[in-house]
């Protein structure tokens, strides 16, 4: 058969080869854009710091609303 491999048109294997390639330079250039944003102005430095404040405020919740089935502050 013309026009076919391993039983699929080469159309097809011409269209995943291309998105593949776009999906990688996507990817890529998104990547890029992160770091890039990151390392500006401490933008990242800024949203660590607010995660693991918003982190730690929730395990302080958290741990205040169990009660322990033994006393401790006594």
């Amino acid at each position: 058969m013309t026009g076919m491999e391993d039983g699929l048109p080469l159309m097809h294997r011409r269209l995943r080869n291309a998105w593949t390639v776009v999906h990688v330079v996507l990817v890529l250039a998104g990547a890029l854009a992160l770091v890039v944003w990151g390392a500006t102005d401490s933008n990242a430095e800024r949203l660590w710091a607010q995660f693991w404040g918003s982190l730690l405020e929730l395990q302080y919740r958290v741990s205040s609303l169990i009660s322990w089935p033994w006393p401790w502050n006594d």
